[in-house]
């Protein structure tokens, strides 16, 4: 009986697969910048602080801006490897699904409809000014906008 329980004991050892497959995905680096240079040219102010000047507030602004999704149809098979798992190739298949890849907003884009909508609502500024990344790969700012006494 002892045998028989080494001898699956080994069995099972001798199934485990001993080489697996890595590979080493590269980290990214992402920089963000805000240029407020052409916006200050025409008078308008961005601190993500409050100010040392009179001013009147007129609302807070939010935008959010998400990523743009780029979706293409690929074909693919699938079937099942010798562990039981599924794997999925993409050629010469006549199944097809939807493979999708994600784009960052623009960040000039959210500063210049962040400056538009503080105009409309006439203010030459916005303090308290914050910018984030949101989790699925967005933008958002928010802030207060101003009337400044000049």
């Amino acid at each position: 009986m002892r045998q028989l329980i080494v001898l699956s004991l080994f069995f099972v050892i001798g199934c485990v697969p001993t080489e697996f497959t890595m590979r080493r995905v590269p980290s990214k680096s992402m920089t963000y910048f805000l240029d407020f240079r052409p916006y200050v040219e025409k008078g308008f102010i961005f601190s993500t602080q409050t100010i040392n000047q009179n001013y009147t507030p007129i609302g807070i602004l939010n935008v959010v801006q998400l990523p743009d999704t780029i979706q293409s149809l690929a074909p693919y098979k699938s079937y099942f490897n010798n562990v039981g798992k599924e794997v999925i190739t993409y050629e010469g298949s006549e199944y097809y699904i939807w493979k999708s890849a994600t784009i960052s907003p623009d960040i000039e884009q959210i500063l210049e409809i962040s400056y538009q909508k503080a105009i409309e609502m006439g203010g030459n500024g916005i303090i308290g000014f914050d910018h984030r990344v949101t989790p699925g790969g967005g933008s958002e700012v928010s802030g207060t906008v101003v009337k400044i006494d000049l």
